[in-house]
């Protein structure tokens, strides 16, 4: 379990089916992980599992977005809505907060291809912002 702060506005209960190809860490490696992401009032639970013997696939996999904190982690959790579960419920405060024009970016990307663990769209903008202030 990773905890995040602070607080992500989603709750995630699922399983994604990710195919990884990093230079010379994967060659397109199939993986299947269950992600929790659970919101709690000053920070997120994160919870990944997986297959015992692909442990260190899992935690290459992770250590890859740890490295960048939490931009990392909203990254892998705006990759899970867009590529992994459907098992997603996003507050309705993030989704008013969209345009017309990003709410259709984003309704048309989950539609598409369903294969991926980057998203270069952002969804936590407002989250983005305040992170940017706390770090420097």
């Amino acid at each position: 379990m990773i905890k995040i702060q602070p607080t992500i506005p989603i709750a995630i209960c699922g399983v994604w089916n990710l195919f990884l190809d990093f230079p010379n860490k994967f060659n397109n490696k199939e993986l299947n992980i269950v992600i929790n992401v659970i919101p709690e009032t000053d920070s997120s639970k994160l919870i990944i599992a997986g297959l015992e013997n692909e442990s260190k696939y899992i935690e290459t996999f992770l250590s890859m977005y740890n490295e960048m904190g939490i931009f990392g982690f909203l990254n892998l959790i705006e990759a899970c809505i867009i590529f992994g579960t459907t098992e997603w419920y996003l507050t309705p405060k993030v989704w008013e907060s969209k345009t017309k024009k990003e709410k259709e970016k984003i309704l048309n990307d989950i539609n598409q291809e369903r294969n991926g663990h980057n998203y270069e769209n952002s969804i936590f903008n407002t989250i983005r912002n305040v992170a940017k202030y706390l770090i420097i």
